[in-house]
């Protein structure tokens, strides 16, 4: 049967347009029993629900916007995106969309009102506000059409022209929206009960201990209060676990034992809490339930949400404010950012990949990870000994000539060399930070109630931190320079694999040793001067506590970063030298960075050219200078 069809539903009217009008107000009302009641109930009275409808609305927040052009140019600056920065007087762009987002999934639609020639920031302009659904009775005309809203019994209604009308659509009146919670109404009233039940049986002890029965004759009101009076002086300091419920008859006591786990409690609030994790699609890890959560299974959720279901939402409001053509004008549209943060161990593996078998150039690595361009960085690297098979006819083959001694060849070397050093020296960071919080935690474990002068020598173990630092320290260090010196051995074209001889193994202990002794030395000096600050000034445990932390807060911000480039960078440069010499080759060459703040004695070494167990004219067999970044 058409929908259309009202002659044959027997309805009765003064003509067709009056019919399709009655049709109108039975199909296009809005679901005011459930949405505007008890939704908003259920976000007021249920935690879980409150923090998932949170989440959701604080994700699609921290969306970014920019304009694109009919030529697909981005563009950042522009009245539009300064109007979704502050949409009005009253509310950041975080508050207005984390609100229009709540509204969307507590009733199901969202009104917002466009005000035109605002007096804003000084200024004539639009401002956007969120007018509150359950105030708004949006109107329809015959071709479904949205005409206008009344708010708050207003004599005038507000133009379609003046609203955006966002919606999630209900599947039994496709015009309004439902709200979010409604499939869940069951799961989310036993949560909110189970709570109410739960903080009542807390309120009177924890459970109902038990039931006197008075059979028989009924007693008197008054005899009832006496009896409970007696009870409670005589015998209720027995028990303050519970309370005993009266009834009449001869006195006959039944004992009850009912507690919150016999009831279900913990188990049916679980169940709850994964209903409510697929009803909302946030994940248990954003409402801070782990229990039974591994760190990437959480990683992959909270991603999966950010792609499946914020990036929905998002999108959902930036085609609603696209439509609106006085606010973005045809000739742009509105996108924006996508929020899914991008997977850098993927990224470096994709560049490790690509620098390794010659497909991606030190720019197209560099733009990988966010990096600027760089002159000359639009050629491939590949090893000193892969040059064309083709020559000349009538000629030979030119021998072996290192192409570093080229001053543009040393600086694409330099690129790609440096892409791969920030990433190890990244992870030797946090290998520090780990190794300088332990000791920190060891450190504030030795000061006692009571501060002496020699509290320095009982809370830092020098000869233990030193044993710790070098277990958890060098095998990165071996890592890093076995793996430079595998590259060297592929630069030069060498058939034979490195080898990780002995005396390598203990140049590497050796330099491990020296250099966790000297950071070392450099901490307990800081905190020996800290100590004796601190015991003159007669100061509490918790000011040397302070003091500690400080010394350590310094420690991983600037030290961190200088000890992690300064090692790395002479372990990545020792290993490249064992491979050269294992692969056959001569001479070693300086490549020297070449910018703003390279040393200028290192600038002027670039391009030197020394035989492979030579010294450079600074003395040292390759850069290992503290902070320095030149290669060989």
């Amino acid at each position: 049967m058409a929908i259309f069809d009202w002659k044959k539903k027997g309805l009765q009217a003064g003509s067709e347009s009056s019919a399709i009008d009655m049709l109108f107000h039975k199909t296009l009302k809005g679901d005011i029993s459930f949405g505007r009641g008890r939704a908003l109930d259920y976000y007021e009275k249920s935690v879980y629900i409150n923090k998932a409808i949170e989440k959701r609305a604080d994700k699609v927040a921290e969306v970014e916007f920019y304009l694109k052009d009919k030529k697909g140019e981005k563009i950042n600056d522009h009245e539009i995106l300064d109007l979704l920065a502050k949409p009005n007087n009253f509310q950041t762009r975080e508050q207005f969309f984390s609100l229009w987002n709540k509204y969307y999934d507590i009733y199901g639609e969202v009104f917002v009102l466009i005000l035109k020639d605002q007096e804003f920031l000084g200024k004539k302009k639009f401002e956007l506000r969120l007018l509150e659904p359950k105030d708004c009775e949006p109107e329809f005309d015959v071709n479904w059409q949205l005409t206008g809203i009344k708010y708050k019994g207003q004599p005038a209604k507000y133009s379609s022209n003046e609203i955006i009308y966002d919606y999630r659509p209900n599947p039994a009146n496709q015009f309004r929206g439902i709200s979010l919670l409604r499939a869940g109404a069951y799961t989310i009233e036993t949560n909110i009960e189970l709570d109410r039940l739960n903080y009542n049986l807390v309120k009177a002890g924890g459970k109902v201990e038990g039931i006197i029965n008075f059979k028989g004759e009924q007693v008197s009101p008054s005899q009832l209060i006496e009896f409970k009076t007696k009870y409670k002086e005589q015998l209720q300091e027995m028990s303050e676990n519970g309370n005993v419920v009266f009834m009449g008859g001869d006195a006959v006591y039944q004992r009850v034992n009912l507690t919150p786990e016999e009831l279900g409690y913990i188990g049916t609030k679980k169940m709850s809490l994964n209903d409510i994790c697929i009803l909302t699609d946030v994940p248990k890890v954003l409402l801070n339930s782990v229990d039974d959560v591994k760190y990437d299974n959480a990683d992959a959720s909270i991603k999966m949400f950010l792609n499946e279901t914020i990036i929905p939402l998002i999108r959902q409001k930036v085609n609603k404010l696209n439509e609106k053509t006085e606010l973005v004008p045809d000739e742009y549209e509105l996108c924006f950012v996508d929020p899914t943060p991008e997977d850098t161990d993927k990224l470096l593996k994709i560049n490790e990949s690509g620098s390794k078998n010659y497909y991606l150039t030190p720019n197209e690595m560099r733009a990988n990870v966010g990096y600027e361009p760089i002159e000359g960085g639009d050629d491939i690297l590949v090893p000193f000994n892969m040059t064309p098979t083709s020559y000349d006819k009538g000629l030979k083959k030119k021998s072996f000539e290192h192409p570093l001694k080229d001053y543009s060849n040393r600086r694409k070397y330099f690129e790609k060399r440096i892409i791969i050093q920030d990433r190890l020296e990244s992870n030797f960071i946090k290998a520090l930070r780990k190794y300088f919080k332990g000791q920190q935690e060891r450190v504030l474990s030795g000061i006692g109630k009571s501060l002496k002068k020699d509290l320095i020598d009982s809370s830092f173990n020098f000869k233990n931190e030193v044993s710790i630092g070098i277990e958890m320290l060098t095998p990165l260090l071996r890592e890093y320079m076995e793996q430079a010196g595998k590259e060297a051995k592929e630069m030069v074209g060498s058939e034979y694999r490195f080898i990780w001889t002995q005396e390598i193994e203990q140049s590497l202990n050796k330099r491990a040793e020296f250099f966790v002794n000297s950071i070392n030395e450099t901490s307990f000096n800081k905190l020996k001067n800290e100590f004796k600050t601190s015991l003159e000034l007669g100061e509490s445990r918790q000011e040397l506590i302070d003091r500690v932390e400080n010394v350590y807060g310094d420690i991983s911000k600037g030290r961190a970063k200088v000890i992690a480039r300064t090692e790395v960078h002479s372990a990545v440069n020792d290993g490249t030298l064992e491979g050269y010499k294992q692969g056959g080759l001569g001479i070693k060459i300086w490549v020297a960075v070449m910018d703003s703040v390279t040393r200028e004695e290192h600038a002027d070494m670039d391009g030197e050219e020394v035989p492979i167990d030579h010294p450079f004219s600074n003395g040292e067999m390759f850069p290992s200078s503290p902070n320095c970044r030149c290669q060989i």
